[in-house]
């Protein structure tokens, strides 16, 4: 019967204690992907609600309560909307919609240059251009889930923080860890060193 080289490296987060969970997410770190509070203004237009054209826009998403004439409504670059007081502590945390997770700032992503991974193909290759193994991707922005232990998922992480957890060795009792991008499933999932070399 095989053993698992492995075992001894494995965490049993089943049956860690609260403390225990609390201590390896602060060993991990954090990553703070959130909008810079200097920033909010330029990703959170002010809106009236008599301008709702439907039910669903008359609700705010996050509290479930209903827009009142008075109350501070924003509007993020995607459209949707919500009270300020709700959505200013969702985007300063997670830079993302609530709703349709399109990044809440793309005024400041466009003025930004990021390092993007490019895959080159040989002379040989006739597959599509489109297709996902040929995209670029920006590493702050590719949002990956992962599977510890298995039934697990964890995520969604930037490429750059699983690059970092990499070098650390956070990941080193997984040799085969696979990762699949968000919005996709398990069954799309690639090996993490296929990702980062």
């Amino acid at each position: 019967m095989d053993t698992d080289p492995y075992q001894e490296l494995r965490m049993d987060t089943d049956h860690m204690t609260y403390e225990q969970l609390l201590q390896l997410c602060n060993n991990m770190g954090y990553e703070n992907s959130g909008v810079k509070a200097s920033n909010i203004d330029r990703c959170l237009r002010n809106t009236k609600p008599s301008e709702f054209q439907s039910l669903a826009d008359k609700i705010c998403c996050i509290c479930q309560d209903g827009f009142q004439k008075r109350a501070g409504v924003g509007k993020l670059n995607c459209g949707h909307n919500f009270h300020v007081n709700c959505v200013k502590p969702w985007i300063l945390t997670k830079k993302q919609c609530p709703v349709c997770q399109k990044t809440a700032d793309d005024d400041e992503h466009q003025t930004q240059s990021y390092q993007v991974e490019t895959i080159e193909l040989s002379d040989d290759d006739e597959e599509d251009m489109n297709s996902r193994d040929h995209q670029q991707y920006d590493p702050e922005q590719l949002l990956l889930f992962y599977e510890i232990p298995k039934g697990r998922t964890h995520g969604p992480f930037s490429l750059t923080s699983l690059r970092k957890w990499w070098d650390q060795g956070y990941f080193d009792g997984f040799p085969n860890l696979k990762v699949w991008m968000m919005g996709e499933s398990i069954e799309t999932a690639v090996l993490l060193t296929t990702i980062l070399t």
